[in-house]
């Protein structure tokens, strides 16, 4: 019989009648028992909650976003790739644009953010694929005419299904359009698919296409605003942002870890 086993069999099983000090110890042992159990629910409540929201909140977020501040950040944006293929915590990457453009469709209009990023990674890095609630996940351009997919809510804002075509107005040159009497910088797209990532942010703002159409209407021309990457563990975003910000100049760039409380 262990030390620890002796000593709660002699004070739990005692041969002695029942004493003000063995009621004592009851109620201690019965206090202790109900606040130990009362810490583990509350405790396994709040990883469960906390789960669950970061998987409503993060659903369609990056781990990690680096992003080119600088001219001089813009032109080493070609290095990132190596430097992101040297870390082994980082599982894919992706090159980006975002920005804000008009949407519209039969006298509705919508100011939406558009995001370019790479087919290849679409899914695996966004888990685009796992929100589609209509139609696919689809980005490719067929007769100049680029393929997008957006949320929900902005679907229904748009009055939009599947297979209906989108007027994208560019916000890049639009100032120069009015004064000079010229029609702004547009593309058609047509909606692939449409998905629920139960994030409003996303389902009531967001299009998402290839990189091209995103750089065209953003003047981005080819270059791109930064890269964004998906980690083997989100447990590694505090230590893979302290890493990159060690070998990367943080006048030039801005990195952020989704899943960091700072970066929020």
């Amino acid at each position: 019989m262990g030390f620890e086993s002796f000593i709660a069999k002699r004070y739990l099983v005692s041969k002695h009648k029942v004493n003000f000090i063995t009621i004592i110890s009851i109620i201690s042992i019965l206090g202790i028992t109900v606040g130990v159990a009362a810490l583990i629910v509350v405790l396994s409540v709040f990883n469960g909650f906390g789960s669950l929201v970061s998987q409503y909140l993060m659903n369609l977020d990056p781990d990690i976003r680096i992003t080119a501040t600088t001219v001089e950040g813009e032109k080493k944006l070609t290095e990132i790739p190596d430097l992101l293929k040297e870390i082994e915590e980082i599982q894919y990457f992706s090159s980006f644009v975002d920005g804000k453009v008009l949407a519209y469709n039969k006298g509705v209009t919508q100011v939406v953010n558009l995001k370019g990023i790479e087919e290849e990674t679409s899914d695996k890095l966004y888990n685009i694929d796992e929100n589609i609630l209509y139609g696919t996940t689809d980005f490719s351009t067929e007769k100049n005419i680029a393929n997008v997919v957006l949320g929900l809510q902005l679907a229904d804002r748009l009055q939009v299904i599947t297979g209906d075509t989108l007027l994208l107005i560019s916000p890049v040159g639009i100032e120069r359009a009015i004064t000079q009497l010229s029609l702004p910088l547009s593309k058609k797209v047509v909606v692939s698919g449409i998905f629920n990532s139960n994030n409003n942010d996303y389902d009531a703002g967001y299009i998402f296409s290839s990189l091209e159409p995103a750089q065209y209407l953003l003047g981005y021309k080819k270059s791109v605003q930064g890269y964004e990457a998906k980690l083997t563990d989100t447990d590694y975003s505090a230590s893979v942002k302290n890493m990159l910000e060690e070998r990367l100049n943080k006048n030039d760039f801005t990195i952020s870890a989704y899943h960091s409380s700072s970066d929020f």
